[in-house]
């Protein structure tokens, strides 16, 4: 990635680099962008009840390189350069817990994934936590 961290509306210009020091069938390189909401509370009074809650606040999937076909990554090392525009209405980036009482979070990844043209089982994937501040107003 280009920068450390980004902002809602930022484009975000990376390069995905494979290494591949072996043949790997590869029928596509896709580029899963998400973000979403976790919390978890634990409530102390009568019960001990646990309170889970996950939103997605965003999901985004685009093909980088599409081999048309069975495809090899031949021996090497390989560069993709990929860009992409955040959305402008995004909550930053953010993580509080205290043990055994709650959790909270906002998080953002970038996950890379290899696709193998017969085998999803065989895919591989790879994932980049994307930091998101706040626009200030």
């Amino acid at each position: 990635m280009d920068k450390t961290t980004y902002y809602p509306g930022d484009t975000i210009s990376s390069s995905i680099f494979i290494n591949a020091p072996q043949p790997k069938l590869c029928s596509k390189i896709v580029l899963h962008i998400e973000g979403f909401e976790e919390s978890e509370f634990r409530s102390e009074v009568g019960k001990r009840e646990i309170l889970n809650s996950q939103n997605t606040l965003m999901r985004t999937f685009f093909t980088v390189k599409d081999f048309h076909s069975t495809a090899a990554l031949l021996h090497g090392q390989y560069e993709f350069p990929c860009q992409f525009i955040l959305p402008w209405v995004l909550p930053g980036s953010f993580h509080e817990e205290e043990k055994g009482k709650y959790k909270a979070k906002i998080v953002y990844q970038m996950k890379v994934i290899l696709v193998h043209p017969k085998n999803s089982k065989e895919n591989f994937e790879k994932i980049q936590e994307i930091i998101i501040r706040e626009r200030q107003k």
